[in-house]
């Protein structure tokens, strides 16, 4: 078959895909014209110029949503080791708690175990702090990139050559803030104010680390914040960043000066932060949040591979459209940008996706 008699048709992809008289060799003709979830970009934009500017408007970005994942740290917030390795959840007496002396971590024992529990990595089966990812109401800013030049000595006309420097620099130490919506009973608000309490007593020496943290030399009260930004579909990843060695540096008392004059939001506040490294568009990020994400699953789930197909490593598995279910965990899977090939050498387009167990 002649295939410029199906050059019109080629140019809408949904319209093709629904005909029902769509045969082999338009599917073909698919397979080699389109990816996966969109139009090939024209690879002459890399090798040749065009005479106007180039459009491109089946790969514009528009319409994204951006995700923030936060680790569980490892507070030795319920102290005795052995009887946290041989106990239930809800088995743990406020006798012989450690920390029972100090009435607010007390309190909060009693009424908010669940806000406590955030901070330890032991609890439950999900190994990230859900109550941050659903209450943030920002975007993590990361710093800019910037390398630092240097320059040689002046000639005798005052000339100077300036070398590019490394920009080492600009990955490490950057502070920045996160807005969170808090409600009645200031559940985020306890729950950096359990932070910095447990900071205090570690300080003065009333809570250490636990023996494993400290034989190993852990920083067990740091954490990890992964940045994902994914497009109108809502899984395919444009963007991931992650922050390492997070800590939290505070908490807004002052918030509570003028409670009166909220607003239809409701509660909302800043939380400082301040990092120690941040990394972006490393698939080690992605490898990395892919093995906390897969602690405590339930499902049958085989060793990550990037040359899978979307929805292969899981059961039961959401790979549908987004919705207002709740889901128990994210993971990333990869799947080809080319659906004819098999290569580990082709590209790869990766996916957010939200499994149920």
């Amino acid at each position: 078959m002649d295939e410029n008699k199906y050059r019109d048709a080629l140019s809408s992809k949904e319209s093709l895909q629904n005909s029902v008289y769509m045969n082999d060799f338009i599917k073909d003709i698919l397979k080699d014209h389109f990816v996966v979830d969109g139009l090939a970009p024209d690879t002459n934009i890399h090798n040749k110029f065009s005479r106007f500017a180039y459009m491109d408007p089946y790969n514009a970005l528009a319409g994204c949503k951006e995700y923030l994942f936060f680790t569980k740290p490892r507070l030795n917030l319920f102290g005795n080791e052995t009887k946290l390795a041989s106990s239930a959840d809800d088995e743990y007496s406020i006798d012989s708690w450690d920390l029972a002396n100090n009435t607010y971590l007390r309190e909060c024992f009693i009424q908010r175990p669940n806000v406590m529990k955030q901070w330890c990595g032991e609890f439950g089966n999900v190994k990230f702090m859900t109550s941050l990812t659903n209450m943030v109401r920002s975007s993590l800013e990361l710093p800019g990139v910037e390398s630092e030049n240097s320059e040689t000595g002046a000639n005798i006309y005052g000339a100077k050559v300036t070398y590019k420097g490394t920009s080492w620099k600009s990955d490490q130490q950057f502070d920045f803030s996160l807005e969170f919506q808090d409600n009645k009973y200031l559940d985020i608000y306890h729950m950096f104010k359990i932070y910095d309490e447990y900071e205090r007593l570690k300080n003065i020496g009333q809570v250490v680390p636990k023996a494993i943290f400290r034989a190993n030399r852990i920083i067990h009260d740091q954490f990890t914040v992964f940045k994902m930004i994914v497009g109108p579909d809502g899984r395919e990843l444009i963007y991931y960043a992650a922050a390492y060695g997070v800590l939290a540096n505070g908490y807004p008392r002052e918030v509570f000066s003028n409670i009166t004059d909220l607003g239809g939001d409701g509660l909302r506040y800043n939380i400082p932060f301040k990092a120690h490294y941040v990394r972006d568009m490393d698939p080690i990020i992605l490898e990395h949040f892919n093995q906390v994400s897969k602690q405590g699953f339930t499902g049958d789930i085989i060793e990550m591979e990037y040359n899978r197909n979307v929805g292969t490593e899981f059961s039961p598995v959401y790979d549908g459209s987004i919705n207002s279910d709740w889901a128990i965990r994210p993971y990333i899977v990869a799947e080809h940008t080319n659906i004819t090939q098999s290569s580990s050498k082709v590209p790869k387009k990766y996916k957010l996706i939200w499994l149920e167990s």
